[in-house]
């Protein structure tokens, strides 16, 4: 998991980037592109595939109750 957040008085970037070796599982961000997403800035990416879905803004709490669910029992994969 790569975790790059930084905050100040009237902002906030984060993206929190989920990956298994070379396979991407899973990145939030509010990087200020894909303007055309209702939920500007805040998006996810799931998978290889780099098109954005809407998200709500997300926190590390967030993320690790992610994690916590696919590494729970019967979700796990090789």
């Amino acid at each position: 998991m790569q975790i790059s957040e930084s905050s100040g008085t009237d902002f906030r970037r984060y993206s929190y980037h989920l990956q298994k070796g070379d396979k991407m599982i899973k990145r939030w961000d509010n990087s200020p592109h894909w303007k055309d997403l209702k939920t500007f800035p805040y998006h996810v990416h799931q998978g290889n595939n780099l098109e954005p879905k809407e998200s709500s803004e997300v926190f590390m709490e967030d993320v690790l109750r992610e994690v916590e669910k696919l590494l729970s029992p019967g979700m796990r994969s090789n």
